[in-house]
């Protein structure tokens, strides 16, 4: 087993926990959860398959450049919190998946394909 697989092994049951304990409380959205879970495995076969295709030294510096910019954003902290009455429709849908899940899963798959 790799020391990715084994990370992975171990923060699933973690995952596992936390969903149940937000699912409890009734904090997940679950239609918005189904949507970045469908585009999650769509945007990480994308990107994966374009990440075999890119050198991966070229890959490991990109990596690196996103880190460092997920970095300073977190660094920031959000400018609000979210609007906890917001719900998935037809209006929003569209922008959720092509702005928001599809396009963040395919560029991490296909930078982190290299990376390890």
């Amino acid at each position: 087993m790799s020391r990715s697989e084994r990370a992975q092994s171990r923060s699933q049951p973690n995952a596992a926990t936390n969903l149940a304990n937000h699912a409890y409380t009734g904090d997940v959205k679950w239609r918005c959860a189904l949507v970045f879970a469908a585009a999650g495995v769509a945007g990480a076969f994308l990107g994966s398959t374009l990440g075999k295709m890119v050198d991966g030294q070229k890959l490991l510096a990109l990596f690196a450049v996103l880190m460092m910019v997920v970095g300073e954003l977190m660094l920031r902290g959000r400018a609000s919190v979210g609007a906890a009455a917001v719900r998935l429709n037809r209006e929003n849908f569209p922008k959720l998946l092509v702005l928001a899940s599809l396009p963040e899963r395919c560029l991490a798959s296909s930078v982190s394909a290299g990376a390890f």
